[in-house]
């Protein structure tokens, strides 16, 4: 996951501003169905944050701008020793990986935008920590929660993310709440949902977005789509391939 890595949305961090006009997709899969089956979802968390992986996805976007094309994440594998400031106060000991997103707009401006960073992770169980990039330092300030097996139905919080200019977190540009739900999907499979609210620093809510993975009952994770409302009208949806 980035589930984002359960760190940030990509609404906190990749936030394009677009001009012109275009369409969508879907991901063509059927159903639903309640599965009975319980699925491991912090163990399949910790399996692909240690992988890594690499999607590529259409992008449409409705609202303010109507635009089309397509993009790439790639996740490197979290496993470079290092540190995290939890606080500036506060090191503890990480797992770091780097995760780049890039899109390509056929019909809109900018034509091509990308984003790159850096992400931390608890090296007992790879839950996240937080990331930081060029302008953006985030941190949960109290440990996230991923749940040890959920079934469909299941909803809970994973935490909060306070958002800061650098890691001295003097500067404080919002935070963001991260919660999930486990929906219908196969017999075998169930939709994990993780749903971030973006609140800037005055506490106004920015964007929700919604990211849907499938995952398997042996805690097989994959990444289906990433649907972003902002407040200002635009909508977006990324659909991996």
């Amino acid at each position: 996951m980035k589930l984002q890595s359960v760190i940030l949305g990509a609404a906190s961090v990749f936030v394009i501003s677009l001009s012109g006009c275009g369409g969508g997709g879907s991901s063509g899969h059927t159903g639903p169905v309640t599965s009975t089956d319980s699925f491991p979802v912090a163990a399949a968390y910790a399996s692909l944050e240690a992988a890594g992986y690499s999607k590529n996805f259409t992008v449409s976007t409705t609202g303010t701008a109507t635009c089309s094309g397509s993009g790439n994440i790639t996740v490197g594998a979290v496993s470079t020793s290092t540190t995290f400031n939890i606080t500036p106060a506060n090191t503890v000991a990480a797992l770091s990986g780097v995760e780049t997103y890039t899109i390509n707009l056929t019909n809109c401006s900018p034509a091509t935008s990308s984003f790159t960073q850096t992400t931390y992770a608890n090296p007992s169980n790879y839950f996240p920590l937080g990331a930081s990039a060029t302008g953006i330092y985030a941190a949960y300030l109290t440990a996230a929660v991923i749940p040890t097996a959920v079934t469909v139905g299941s909803t809970g919080i994973v935490g909060t993310v306070s958002l800061f200019t650098d890691s001295t977190e003097t500067s404080s540009t919002g935070h963001e709440d991260v919660t999930y739900t486990v929906t219908a999907d196969t017999a075998s499979t169930a939709m994990f949902n993780i749903i971030y609210k973006t609140y800037d620093a005055t506490s106004t809510l920015t964007s929700t977005e919604a990211d849907e993975w499938r995952m398997t009952a042996v805690g097989a994770l994959t990444p289906v789509k990433l649907i972003i409302a902002y407040t200002s009208g635009l909508n977006e949806t990324w659909t991996y391939n």
